[in-house]
């Protein structure tokens, strides 16, 4: 089954996810910690160790 992000998140609201790009969404609950670059953009690293690509357009999820 194939299914948009927005999609995704929208049905699952009442789960921890934000989206923190284009193509990326997180669990907050698994954010290990976020840098921030001077433009905005930014990596956010996993509890597992993974690390995902932070836009400044979707900045504000992970902020609140």
């Amino acid at each position: 089954m194939r299914n948009t992000l927005t999609s995704f998140l929208d049905e699952n609201a009442y789960l921890p996810f934000a989206r923190v790009h284009r193509s990326f969404a997180v669990n907050l609950n698994d954010v290990e910690s976020v840098k921030v670059g001077d433009s905005g953009d930014g990596v956010i690293t996993l509890k597992n160790g993974h690390t995902v690509k932070m836009s400044r357009r979707y900045k504000l999820a992970i902020d609140k």
